[in-house]
């Protein structure tokens, strides 16, 4: 079973489908006021999403009412339908890549002057 996570751009595009413009992390936190001072860096993005998500719950009680596991899944089915008329969209949720194996790495020849 994987970790079950909110993801504020679905929860935003599921509770305001008809709302024009940008669907960016940097859009919708805006639209929400959530600040996002360094978009693109990881950290920030974390941080902004985290926020946002309380942003979206806050504004659509009947989405702060799910427990998580109901909104992981709820969250599961909206995805399909946004991305129904989108067959390059990556699933989700994410597959766990496995990992590839450790190899040490090749042994480079030293040269010394003796």
């Amino acid at each position: 079973m994987w970790p079950r996570s909110a993801n504020p751009l679905v929860l935003d595009r599921h509770a305001d489908r008809h709302r024009l413009g940008g669907r960016s992390l940097r859009a919708v936190a805006e639209w929400y006021g959530v600040p996002h001072t360094r978009p693109g860096d990881p950290a920030s993005d974390a941080e902004a999403a985290l926020h946002l998500a309380q942003a979206v719950a806050a504004s659509y009680p009947a989405l702060a009412r799910l427990s998580r596991p109901a909104l992981h899944t709820e969250q599961i089915l909206w995805y399909a339908d946004q991305t129904s008329r989108h067959p390059d969209a990556p699933p989700w949720p994410f597959e766990t890549p496995d990992p590839l194996p450790w190899e040490p790495p090749p042994a480079t020849a030293t040269t010394g002057n003796a």
